[in-house]
């Protein structure tokens, strides 16, 4: 998770990193269909564009930014 938050915190007001425990919020795991951690969500113009899933690394998580613009 550091580097997603520091990621999101290089590109400023571009992204943002909200962190959901799943056991205190099952209505949203059960909503994204969330069963394996850590899973990723990516959102853009408030719809789901991505999921990814497992630990990623900077470049690909820069990646995957740069394309949800």
């Amino acid at each position: 998770m550091p580097t997603l938050e520091d990621l999101a915190q290089d590109r400023g007001e571009e992204a943002r990193v909200v962190k959901v425990n799943v056991e205190e919020e099952p209505g949203l795991r059960d909503r994204f269909a969330v069963s394996t951690l850590p899973t990723l969500l990516l959102f853009s113009g408030g719809e789901m564009r991505d999921r990814m899933i497992g630990v990623q690394s900077r470049t690909r998580l820069s990646t995957l930014l740069d394309g949800a613009a």
